[in-house]
């Protein structure tokens, strides 16, 4: 007795097409409208999902300490700490403009009778070429208000800290 065996005839394209396809439809949300003329209804498929967790929002010292990730190749921020292109910021609150010690300040800043504090942090850290014109700092600004309180803050908690024995 001769046995037949029916050899199917599917080409490994269709295959491989049939296969993303069906992959691809697993475990989605789907949604299929259908739309007769009196009539829409929607057709819905769920699928369980991983909850997406929220991330609590970040205080204003920490949005300026991501801020102020784009001054530190200019500017450190600790007790004692070396200057770089742009001065030590350690006690910049209540500091006169151009005092800090061993930079070389531009004329400009040691010709300003300015003391930095959040009103004028602000307005030269919104635009430092209009604030004290002619002065070296290379930084176009912070252009949203919220960026420059959350920096000022930053500044303030930063350093100003009690150095540890």
């Amino acid at each position: 007795m001769k046995q037949h065996s029916r050899k199917l005839n599917i080409s490994l394209p269709f295959i491989a097409i049939f296969a993303v396809f069906t992959l691809a439809s697993c475990g989605e949300d789907t949604q299929k409208t259908t739309q007769s003329p009196t009539q829409t209804t929607t057709l819905s498929r769920t699928s369980t999902s991983i909850p997406q967790v929220q991330k609590p929002p970040l205080s204003r010292e920490q949005k300026g300490k991501r801020i102020f990730a784009k001054c530190r190749s200019c500017h450190t921020l600790n007790e004692g700490g070396r200057h770089k292109v742009g001065p030590n910021l350690w006690n910049i609150i209540g500091r006169e403009t151009g005092s800090g010690s061993d930079f070389a300040y531009s004329k400009a800043m040691l010709a300003s009778d300015n003391i930095w504090n959040e009103e004028s942090l602000n307005a030269f850290l919104n635009q430092p070429s209009a604030y004290i014109p002619k002065n070296r700092m290379m930084f176009i600004g912070l252009k949203k208000a919220s960026d420059r309180e959350a920096i000022i803050a930053y500044l303030k908690a930063e350093t100003s800290k009690k150095s540890e024995p």
